[in-house]
């Protein structure tokens, strides 16, 4: 798996994703989390729920789909799982999902029948197996 050393963290990228801009802007704002993924990729999320991925390179958005489709639930967490194919989102309604953001699809919705915010979502996984661990608040 490719490692990055980005001075001043993924965050640090911002400016160069914008333009210049306020680095927690990425061309919508406020960013949750946003995750460093090969070959030179940010995939970023913010809390209306859309997903940006990101062309370092070229400074430029290369795809976005939204993570809540026609709901009005917050994006609030995202990871990349080890193989950096698959995003981990967590939302304010306590739902955790899997997507293939290549093609911004969904391939499993973990809901939380008590509806706790969704706070950190984190691939433990060694070997490329996915485990995840939800925080609730």
């Amino acid at each position: 798996m490719p490692v990055f050393s980005v001075p001043g963290g993924v965050a640090g990228l911002a400016p160069a994703l914008t333009g210049g801009g306020c680095p927690g802007e990425w061309g919508h704002s406020p960013v949750v989390e946003p995750q460093l993924s090969a070959p030179l990729q940010v995939v970023s999320g913010c809390l209306s729920g859309t997903v940006t991925v990101w062309d370092i390179s070229m400074g430029k958005s290369m795809m976005e789909f939204s993570v809540t489709g026609d709901q009005h639930v917050e994006l609030t967490a995202t990871a990349l799982e080890e193989s950096e194919q698959c995003l981990l989102t967590g939302l304010r309604d306590g739902a955790v999902e899997m997507w293939n953001y290549s093609p911004g699809k969904c391939l499993l919705t973990f809901p939380h029948p008590d509806k706790l915010e969704v706070s950190l979502v984190h691939q433990l996984g060694p070997g490329g197996r996915l485990r995840s661990k939800a925080q609730l608040l």
